[in-house]
């Protein structure tokens, strides 16, 4: 059996390297791996979820994402978070990238790439077939395409695997259930004639003719004739460099940067084209070589294409075609390839042929097949893994990692008594929104007390109301005037372009009837605005702001309130984020205006959640809330035994197979951290 798989480093093979981009690779493509958790903790450690959105635009793909992670708390330290890159990448400096922006966890290469020409990779350009050997002359041109197979194996996957992959991360899997990876074929624009009388004939038709394989030059070997008289067997030699030496004649060689030398001392005394053999010694060591064979000594491979007998009156001066640094490949009929006489497992070679009736004795030859599929181990390529080609080694796969140019993060992060939710609106501007507890707002100590919309939360005995942020239709109520309303902050979701803006009051002057804004979102500031007291007409006070566009408040003096009458930031409005993703607000205590008191809630939050964008690349179904099952975010404040925010649980349990791949601990050393992965390719971290 060849050794198949081969990981991390490996020196370069052949002419050239097939890569797959995005999924198995492209040229100078990076993969963008997080430095977590570190970038997350400075003081003290967090926990949070961390939602990826992904890359909603046209040139979208497969590599939409990549994360920050989310942290565990136990102490009480101030959280702090900054966004690092890690150094590792991984290049390769030529070959073909494919599924260039369009493979999706769960698809397999063939969805995206159905098959591979010499428009893409110059080892399989077009050539012509010369054969002047025998009875036929032979002048046809040929092409080759790598097929790959339409079937569940060269899945773009995320997955974890104690003992394949033992990291929860995006991988190619290699399946072993006899599905073919790929087809190599070649095929003649017309046929080769050929002798089929007997495998002598054949061979009189074709040995000694050389042909150009994945951009590599062989010579052929041997033919055989089977049962049919169709070709059976075809064995071609290759090597970096084909010379006829002759007796006592020495080579120095450098082959993989070490320097070799190769002396041929002698030809047997039945040598011919097709049977004897050649003597060398290779740096020193003596070895003997079948004609139409292969021997490999002191690390170079020697094979003997041809021997001659050359008697001459000075003496003997015997010759031998020798292929040095020779590869042999033997193709045979509906069986596995060999390769230096070795069976390539899971390999199925198949010869094209034509059948005609002008000539019994003239088989029609117009190419071959050879189909892979690994049958022995399960191969996952992580990013940086390489899979070279076992059946002639002429190319590799190598897997880059996803692509992460549009990817968004999205963090949802919790300290002691105090967390934020961080996005970008679709124009790339930061939101933060601060949310906080209080282990005294609620008597006795609870696992799941509130957590509330705000910097500072109400107490046992303070309100802190001018601390809290207020979504639509909720109130702001000052102890002694509306003016203890200063410091409050509202959400407002513009309605054009759904994007979200925190907008915090300044300054309420209730003599001259003005108010100041203050956008933290844009860095606006809307001084001076005219409002209408409400305390006999309840009047709604329209507001134009610079960035955030029309709002309505009712600002009752006499009551000593603001209502946050008309602000887009209900129960079930909708944020889209930078990739178009959507966050939903979730605040059904929100109550609509009634009789002037509208709903003085506790500014509790609630939750939200996170809808996938559908761009249309797949169906509907598979986009995550398309069916009803968003992301749903909760949180709760633990006043029993962590005394710290922390997000629930549910917000990963109830994500299935429907909706991607997970959940995963993050390896098979650390399960603090469970990930789970949908099938756009958005990826959830949580702790």
């Amino acid at each position: 059996m060849r050794v198949k798989k081969t990981i991390k480093k490996i020196a370069s093979i052949g002419a050239a390297t097939l890569m797959a981009g995005a999924t198995l690779m492209g040229a100078t493509m990076a993969a963008d791996l997080s430095d977590y958790p570190n970038m997350f903790i400075e003081d003290g450690a967090f926990n949070g979820v961390l939602v990826v959105g992904a890359d909603a635009k046209a040139e979208d793909v497969i590599g939409i994402t990549n994360i920050a992670t989310s942290l565990q708390s136990v102490s009480v330290q101030e959280t702090v978070i900054s966004e690092e890159e890690a150094d590792d990448e991984y290049t390769v400096s030529e070959g073909y990238e494919l599924c260039n922006r369009n493979l999706y966890p769960g698809y397999n290469i063939s969805a995206c790439e159905p098959s591979v020409d010499d428009s893409d990779l110059d080892l399989l350009a077009d050539d012509v077939f010369h054969d002047a050997e025998g009875n036929n002359d032979n002048d046809e041109k040929y092409t080759q395409i790598i097929y790959f197979q339409n079937q569940g194996t060269g899945q773009f996957l995320y997955t974890q695997d104690d003992d394949d992959a033992p990291t929860a991360d995006t991988y190619i899997k290699i399946d072993n259930s006899n599905s073919y990876l790929y087809n190599y074929s070649l095929q003649f624009d017309s046929y080769v004639a050929v002798e089929n009388t007997s495998s002598t004939t054949a061979g009189d038709d074709l040995e000694g003719t050389s042909i150009n394989i994945q951009g590599r030059s062989y010579t052929v070997t041997d033919v055989r004739i089977g049962g049919s008289n169709d070709i059976s067997l075809l064995e071609v030699q290759s090597g970096e460099a084909v010379v006829w030496m002759s007796e006592g004649e020495v080579l120095t060689r450098t082959i993989d940067g070490v320097e070799h030398t190769i002396e041929m001392m002698d030809v047997s005394s039945d040598a011919t084209e097709s049977a004897g053999s050649c003597g060398f010694k290779v740096d020193g060591t003596e070895v003997w070589v079948d004609v139409k064979d292969t021997e490999t000594v002191a690390g170079v491979t020697v094979g003997v294409t041809d021997a001659k007998r050359v008697n001459i009156e000075a003496g003997d001066e015997d010759v031998c075609e020798v292929a040095i640094g020779a590869g042999e490949v033997t193709i045979r009929q509906a069986d596995e390839l060999q390769f230096n006489n070795e069976d390539v497992d899971g390999t199925l070679s198949l010869f094209r042929m034509t059948s005609q009736t002008s000539d019994p004795n003239e088989l029609r030859w117009t190419g071959f097949d050879i189909a892979f599929a690994p049958d022995t181990d399960e191969v996952y390529l992580a990013p940086g893994d390489e899979y070279i080609d076992p059946m002639f080694g002429n190319f590799k796969f190598v897997f880059a990692g996803v692509e992460t140019g549009g990817v968004e993060t999205i963090e949802f992060v919790a300290g002691s008594t105090s967390g934020e939710i961080r996005f970008k609106n679709e124009d790339g501007r930061l939101v933060e929104i601060p949310l906080t507890a209080d282990s005294s707002f609620t008597s006795g100590e609870a696992t799941d007390e509130p957590i509330f919309w705000g910097e500072d939360a109400p107490t046992s005995t303070t309100s802190n109301q001018d601390e809290l942020v207020y979504l639509q239709n909720e109130v702001c109520t000052g102890s002694t005037s509306v003016v203890d309303c200063q410091g409050a902050m509202f959400l407002v979701i513009e309605s054009t372009k759904s994007e979200a803006h925190l907008i915090q009051i300044t300054n309420i002057d209730t003599n001259d009837n003005e108010i100041n804004f203050d956008d933290l979102t844009y860095g606006t500031t809307d001084d001076d605005v005219s409002y209408t007291d409400d305390s006999s007409g309840r009047a709604v006070s329209n507001i134009s702001l610079k960035s955030a566009g029309s709002i309505g408040l009712i600002i009752n003096e006499t009551g000593k309130y603001v209502n946050f009458t008309s602000t887009g930031a209900s129960n079930g409005a909708n944020i889209k984020t930078l990739n178009r993703g959507t966050l939903k607000i979730v605040d059904p205590a929100a109550a609509t205006y009634t009789a002037g008191e509208g709903d003085i809630g506790s500014q509790v939050f609630r939750g939200m959640f996170f809808y996938e964008y559908n761009d249309g690349d797949l169906a509907a179904a598979k986009y995550l809330g398309a069916s009803g099952t968003p992301l749903n975010i909760t949180a709760a404040y633990d006043d029993s035994t962590d005394n710290s925010i922390e997000w629930n649980s549910s917000t990963t349990s109830l994500l299935s197979a429907a909706e991607g791949y997970g959940q995963f601990d993050e390896s098979d050393e650390n399960d603090d951290f469970v990930k789970f992965y949908t099938k756009k390719g958005t990826l959830i971290t949580y702790d």
